[in-house]
């Protein structure tokens, strides 16, 4: 169990790095821009990208779907006019 956590964990940083250097590399193929280091760095922020997303504005996303829900319910909101 601790193994499939691990590796889910490590997955989807991985993903978004083979995704932005793939991204980049094509990039480069298709503009004849050939610098060695740019799809690393693209890779990276991809990889960055992602987890600050998924980490951060998820649970974010769910906290204020929880209270907006919560205002609701407590009818401190009038929907009429």
């Amino acid at each position: 169990m601790l193994w499939s956590l691990i590796l889910g964990l490590l997955s989807f940083p991985l993903g978004a790095f083979i995704y932005g250097f793939l991204y980049m590399c094509f990039s480069m193929i298709s503009e004849k821009d050939f610098s060695l280091i740019t799809p690393f760095v693209a890779g990276f922020y991809g990889a960055l990208t992602g987890v600050i997303s998924f980490f951060y504005l998820f649970p974010v996303a769910v906290l204020t779907t929880f209270i907006l829900r919560a205002v609701i319910r407590s009818n401190n909101l009038s929907l009429k006019h």
